[in-house]
């Protein structure tokens, strides 16, 4: 609910020299969390991704929005792919519940014996843009501006584990219930 969290990778792959794969990126990532009281909260997340060799890459190495955690809300059906991307995400939350379930001698590992759960109504808005130099006909989303949000429900189990269900719509009126589960394995 507070802190920050900041990650810059640099990544080279293949020599160049081989008529092989020749890519050096840039990957950034900045995450701000704060909480205005305690249960209202305000989360943060930008990132970034730069091709500085700026030749056409082979297509399964193009990635950007629809990888890991560069996702927009509204774009669970779409992969974005591109050689520069960066995005904005937003997500300001209200706890709606938290408790502790006690299993007891139930559970024979005492670190398991209770489980707290915190539900969490959450507000989205997230913005992207993707560049993609070396257009390509099916990659309809690149080289425009990118919107999606809606609302949903958080459910953090165990501190890490989340599921959530939201009703996301992105700028092109698409819109649908998703659930994403996050169990950090």
């Amino acid at each position: 609910m507070n802190g920050k969290y900041i990650s810059v990778r640099l990544e080279r792959d293949g020599l160049g020299i081989y008529n092989d794969r020749n890519a050096l990126t840039l990957l950034t990532y900045y995450d701000h969390y704060f909480s205005f009281s305690p249960k209202w909260s305000l989360g943060l997340r930008t990132g970034g991704k730069v091709s500085l060799i700026r030749t056409q890459q082979p297509y399964n190495d193009n990635r950007a929005i629809g990888f890991g955690r560069n996702d927009l809300h509204g774009f669970d059906y779409y992969i974005i792919d591109g050689m520069d991307m960066g995005f904005l995400k937003s997500s300001i939350r209200y706890q709606l519940l938290k408790e502790e379930i006690n299993f007891g001698k139930l559970v024979p590992i005492r670190q398991f014996r209770s489980m707290p759960i915190k539900m969490y109504f959450t507000l989205n808005s997230d913005w992207g843009y993707v560049n993609e130099p070396f257009l390509r006909e099916n990659n309809f989303l690149v080289n425009q501006l990118l919107w999606g949000g809606g609302i949903g429900l958080d459910f953090v189990l165990f501190y890490d584990k989340v599921l959530q269900i939201e009703y996301s719509i992105n700028h092109l009126k698409e819109k649908g219930i998703f659930l994403n589960i996050n169990l950090n394995l």
